[in-house]
């Protein structure tokens, strides 16, 4: 059964808080059936807008995350 992680306005800061968060959250990884859903406001503003940006296109190859625009 899919386990669905949502965020949002991460404006390109820390991609470690984001993922300390998601595993506070029990997101694991490396399960297929946890699929992350973001609501918007990847980058901007943010330091690590390359790291995040990195992370976006593998999750989204993997087709383990949706992005809403």
């Amino acid at each position: 059964m899919k386990k669905y992680f949502i965020f949002s306005d991460i404006h390109g800061r820390k991609l470690s808080a984001l993922l300390e968060e998601l595993k506070n959250a029990s997101f694991d990884i490396n399960d297929d059936n946890h699929i992350l859903i973001s609501l918007g406001d990847l980058f901007d503003r943010g330091d690590d807008n390359l790291n995040l940006l990195f992370f976006v296109n593998e999750m989204i190859k993997k087709n383990r995350m949706i992005v809403l625009w």
